[in-house]
């Protein structure tokens, strides 16, 4: 058979070298044994190499199998300014330094293949589910939390845009032109403010898909999306991110809180499972540092999840206020250490903490007659605030009053979905970044995400 890989180790013992090679394609290594009478010197740590030879059953513990070569060829060599050097641990903030070198290490080349079958778990939920994947845009014009943590969109040089709608496309084939006309249809919004702007007002990468989805789903009744999305965040705390990948889902025709939050539950479930199943000697391995780990990931698939509300969360930490770093009274919003705490006090158990006061929470939540948000937050371990989801104000006279649409006219759309056909409807978002610390025990968020983005921070 013939074998491609790199070099992971290379050992020698009396007339024999022992290569351990790997591919990326799964956790486990082959081992080639080399005849040192026949080959003098063996091949270097990190190299690339092809392998031919024969598979024979394996006398050793841990390996089925192993392939006695016959010859072998080296690709590419690995020089001797390898940042990691063969039998030595690094810590993460080392490994870190070098993003494009990272893939090549044990630990995250693991990870990296748990981020793939996450991904196609969470595509199997939703489609299991009926709900329709929908490309939401990442250019818009709105900011869905609100708090204008946004990243602007200009044009580099905008000498050369043109001032108006009026460059005819050009190509060398006439016949190509007559089809390729200008496209004079006046744009969807009402005028151009600004023809400094690419697209005649300002424009932002992507806080959330949550308002497209609300208008794919007056139509579709179930919709999810799955992708990048964008924070001008100053934090440079271990669970946050300039650039991140969220879960969104959107659901119309429910009435209360605990239908959304089911469906939230379900999602993080049904991925933990099938991860555990997928990648079990991965996550065996990225998690060795964590005492009962597994344990704690069969308690996510198999238990349900606490459910505080906010009433209850509050008075919880105000009983146990000598343990905070951060006091919190009623009124206040859940921070950072009092979320590790409710967390710790529910035994490392994920929590749902529902009907927030609706002065801390986005205008599009439905609030009830005592001002609570029909909204969740879900605080797991190591991850924080994984998940968040509401039911969304659907009635057009209450929205209205909430927000100011005619300050802000680029969202006059949104309200336009409460005219024509309007239903009960709410949604959720998970990190998916967040969701893998909870799952592997990974204390930074950086540690997770291929190539990491943060203020001051975004190499490669």
């Amino acid at each position: 058979v013939l074998v491609r890989g790199w070099v992971q180790s290379v050992r020698n013992h009396k007339d024999l070298y022992f290569v351990d090679l790997v591919d990326g394609t799964c956790f486990g290594r082959l081992q080639i044994v080399l005849d040192a009478q026949e080959h003098s010197i063996p091949p270097k740590y990190g190299s690339s190499i092809k392998v031919e030879g024969s598979v024979v059953k394996s006398l050793h513990k841990g390996q089925e199998v192993e392939l006695h070569a016959n010859s072998w060829k080296t690709y590419g060599e690995c020089a001797e300014d390898y940042p990691f050097v063969y039998h030595q641990k690094f810590s993460q903030e080392f490994i870190r330094q070098y993003l494009h070198l990272r893939p090549k290490t044990r630990k995250f080349s693991s990870i990296l293949r748990i981020r793939n079958n996450a991904s196609i778990a969470v595509q199997n939920l939703f489609q299991k589910e009926v709900f329709c994947f929908i490309h939401t845009p990442i250019i818009t014009q709105n900011d869905c939390e609100g708090a204008g943590e946004v990243f602007s969109i200009e044009v580099r040089d905008k000498d050369k845009l043109p001032k108006e709608n009026s460059v005819e496309f050009k190509d060398q084939s006439n016949a190509l032109n007559d089809n390729l006309k200008l496209d004079k249809s006046p744009p969807i919004s009402s005028k151009i403010n600004n023809e400094e702007e690419f697209f005649g007002s300002p424009t932002y990468l992507t806080v959330s898909g949550q308002l497209h989805l609300e208008a794919m789903v007056s139509a579709l009744s179930r919709v999810y999306t799955f992708g990048p999305t964008f924070r001008a965040e100053g934090s440079q705390t271990r669970l946050h991110a300039s650039e991140f990948q969220m879960i969104e889902a959107e659901i119309a025709f429910v009435e209360t809180i605990n239908d959304v939050l089911q469906v939230a539950e379900k999602c993080i479930k049904y991925v933990t499972e099938s991860l555990l199943e997928s990648c079990k000697d991965e996550i065996i391995f990225t998690s060795e540092n964590n005492r009962d780990h597994q344990d704690y990931l069969n308690k996510i698939v198999s238990k349900n999840f606490v459910h505080l509300s906010y009433s209850e969360a509050v008075i919880i930490l105000e009983n146990n206020r000598k343990r905070l770093k951060v006091p919190i009274k009623y009124g206040d919003d859940i921070g950072t250490d009092h979320k590790q705490f409710l967390v710790k006090y529910c035994n490392n158990t994920p929590v749902f903490v529902s009907m927030f006061p609706s002065s801390i929470k986005p205008f599009y939540m439905k609030t009830d007659e005592r001002n609570l948000a029909y909204c969740f937050d879900l605080f797991a371990p190591f991850g924080g605030e994984v998940c968040g989801g509401s039911l969304r104000e659907d009635n057009y006279d209450l929205l209205k009053e909430k927000f100011s649409f005619e300050e802000n006219p680029s969202l006059s759309w949104y309200l336009d979905l409460r005219k024509y056909g309007s239903v009960p409807h709410g949604g959720f978002g998970i990190g998916f970044d967040r969701y893998l610390q909870c799952v592997l025990g990974i204390p930074n968020i950086r540690d997770v995400i291929p190539f990491p983005r943060r203020k001051f921070d975004c190499k490669c």
